[in-house]
């Protein structure tokens, strides 16, 4: 399962990125500097994408008791693991 959350990630942020680009090149000049848009770094967006997942591995356990932390920290090496790979 976390190599498919991991390739599900990944497909994210090469999304993300390509439409950040296409925004960036369809966007007017401001005062000579192209307008930045960096919704795919900001850590408000990492954080729900973690999130998401790590809710997810627990869904998958069977919502177990006492294992947030473990979920958290799982989810965050699959969105480490993707934006690497991406």
């Amino acid at each position: 399962m976390e190599s498919a959350l991991v390739e599900l990630e990944k497909a994210r942020v090469v999304y993300d990125t390509s439409r950040d680009a296409w925004v960036q090149y369809l966007l007017p000049k401001v005062a000579g500097n192209v307008v930045a848009i960096r919704t795919q770094n900001s850590p408000e967006q990492r954080d729900e994408h973690v999130r998401a997942i790590a809710e997810l591995l627990w869904e998958s356990a069977g919502r177990p008791e006492g294992t947030a932390e473990e979920d958290w920290r799982r989810a965050e090496q699959i969105v480490q693991k993707a934006v690497t790979a991406a």
